[in-house]
């Protein structure tokens, strides 16, 4: 691992901090543009990206907070020394970013579900680079095993489960399965209404599998492993019926079944 990359005299360089500041000026960009090219007014969109910089960032914190509680404590000096206490949630930050986003939809008289397919490919970057951070900083690894994947991390024994990198190559090649489909899903027959939202909620599926993956090798205390485990299944199914539900699909299946009826 390489946490620390150089110093300059008293400032120190960190791994993760440049992976996320790479990642956080590469999907700006690309939000920058995928919302440009809707039409909405260049500094609505930068608005826009600072907001939901801000908001994700309040909330990686607050779930940090709720899942470390017992180590933190009721010390509001704790939560808010991120220095001293460092820590953030991956998910709060990605819930965080998406409320803001809703907020902001709803205040512009916006579509959510566009802007919400837009921000999933533009925010890809800063997911997989995060990961790839979270992975030379050591942090985020899983349990012991002695499987050949297995890495060694500072401060332990045993190799254990690096699931930062995994996330990242499961979050790269779900970015690839996106832009593959970003130009044809409004083809599907299976998809009547043809209506925004699908790659939002679809990523919201496909995430919610792969960390439903990760968590199963996650080296949490033990009410949080099973927890997340079963959120994460939960959270799956809720997102794929509200795929199905918007579809279209109930809705050819209730006028069908009228017809055969009024035979």
């Amino acid at each position: 691992m390489l946490p620390l990359l150089f110093s300059i005299g008293t400032i120190n360089f960190y791994s993760l901090g440049l992976f996320l500041a790479i990642g956080f000026f590469l999907s700006a960009f690309f939000i920058w543009r995928r919302l440009k090219e809707l039409g909405i007014d260049e500094e609505k969109v930068i608005d826009l990206i600072i907001l939901a910089a801000l908001v994700g960032l309040v909330f990686a914190r607050i779930f940090f907070i709720i899942q470390n509680i017992s180590l933190l404590g009721v010390n509001p000096t704790r939560w808010l020394l991120i220095s001293k206490y460092p820590g953030l949630s991956f998910w709060g930050a990605v819930g965080g970013i998406f409320l803001a986003v809703y907020w902001f939809s709803l205040r512009q008289n916006l579509d959510f579900w566009q802007l919400a397919d837009e921000f999933v490919y533009g925010m890809m970057p800063f997911l997989i680079l995060s990961q790839i951070g979270a992975f030379f900083d050591g942090t985020g690894f899983g349990k012991p095993t002695t499987m050949p994947w297995g890495i060694y991390v500072a401060g332990s024994l045993l190799k254990r489960q690096p699931l930062p990198l995994v996330m990242a190559v499961g979050f790269f090649v779900l970015w690839l399965f996106l832009l593959r489909i970003e130009r044809h899903w409004r083809t599907w027959d299976w998809y009547k209404t043809k209506t925004h939202g699908l790659m939002a909620i679809g990523f919201g599926f496909l995430a919610m599998l792969i960390n439903f993956l990760v968590a199963i090798w996650r080296d949490n205390l033990l009410y949080w492993y099973w927890l997340e485990i079963s959120l994460s299944l939960i959270l799956a199914g809720l997102l794929l019926g509200i795929i199905y539900l918007r579809s279209g699909r109930r809705q050819v299946g209730k006028i069908r079944e009228k017809k055969r009826k009024s035979r």
